[in-house]
């Protein structure tokens, strides 16, 4: 599971905070517009494991490209 918090757009960019699995420090993500990529990030020692997380948060926020965003907050769950 990823939490986003905080998803907002400003200057040709989404920014939200990702909080993986059971980590309470958040990470910044920001994806740029026009090419649909992060931005270089960080994940916090000991979570470097998480790499699918931040994939996962990647496409639920290129999915507001061109659109509205209509939430601040999302929880992302797989199987």
């Amino acid at each position: 599971m990823v939490r986003l918090k905080n998803i907002r757009r400003n200057n040709g960019y989404i920014f939200c905070l990702a909080f993986v699995e059971n980590c309470q420090e958040p990470i910044q993500l920001a994806l740029n517009e026009t090419s649909a990529e992060l931005d270089d990030y960080q994940l916090p020692k000991n979570y470097e494991w998480c790499s699918y997380h931040i994939a996962y948060a990647k496409r639920y926020l290129q999915s507001f490209i061109g659109k509205d965003i209509e939430t601040q907050a999302r929880n992302i769950v797989w199987c």
